[in-house]
C-alpha cells in the first residue's frame, strides 16, 4: 500500500478547514475548557460538599470532562445553603 495514499486517505490535512470554521471550533473548545475550569474551582472551593463527594467529582472532571462538570451544574444546587 502507499504511503501517500494512505495519509491522503486516513488524515485531516489543514487546507481542507476554512479559516472561519476553525476559528469557530478553537473558539468553542476555549469555551468548554472554560466551562470545566468554573466547576473545577466551584467544586473544589464549596466547603458545603463532603469530602467523599468532592474526590468523586473531582476524579469524574479529569476522566470525562464536560458531561460530569454539565452534571455537577446540574446538581450542585443540593449543595448550596438556602438562605
Amino acid at each position: 500500500m502507499d504511503f501517500r495514499l494512505f495519509l491522503d486517505q486516513y488524515l485531516i490535512h489543514p487546507h481542507q478547514f476554512s479559516t472561519p470554521a476553525l476559528f469557530l471550533v478553537m473558539l468553542g473548545l476555549w469555551i468548554v475548557l472554560a466551562f470545566e475550569v468554573w466547576m473545577l474551582v466551584d467544586v473544589l472551593a464549596l466547603r458545603k460538599v463532603p469530602r467523599n463527594s468532592r474526590i468523586a467529582w473531582v476524579v469524574g472532571m479529569f476522566l470525562i470532562h464536560p458531561f460530569v462538570a454539565m452534571a455537577y451544574l446540574l446538581v450542585r444546587s443540593r449543595y448550596k445553603v438556602i438562605k
